[in-house]
């Protein structure tokens, strides 16, 4: 899990749309778009709402941002 979120970090970091974001929820965001491509059944589980304070709906848009970058940049891998 941890190449993974490393990589989406850095194409993250890369993105100008993703900057001014705030950097817990931007966080969380990458984690749970993590899970996704390790195919995890739930990609942002009770557990990790608790342990961050952030429900899904506080980072879907970020998340949904995140997914659509990264499918203009590597179309194959969306």
């Amino acid at each position: 899990m941890r190449k993974y979120a490393e990589f989406f970090t850095d194409f993250c970091i890369q993105e100008p749309d993703l900057l001014n974001i705030n950097a817990h929820l931007l966080t969380c965001a990458i984690l749970a778009f993590t899970r996704k491509h390790l195919n995890c059944e739930v990609i942002w589980p009770t557990e990790m709402e608790l342990l961050t304070f952030s429900p899904i709906k506080n980072l879907k848009d970020i998340y949904l941002l995140i997914e659509s970058k990264y499918g203009e940049s590597f179309p194959e891998h969306a």
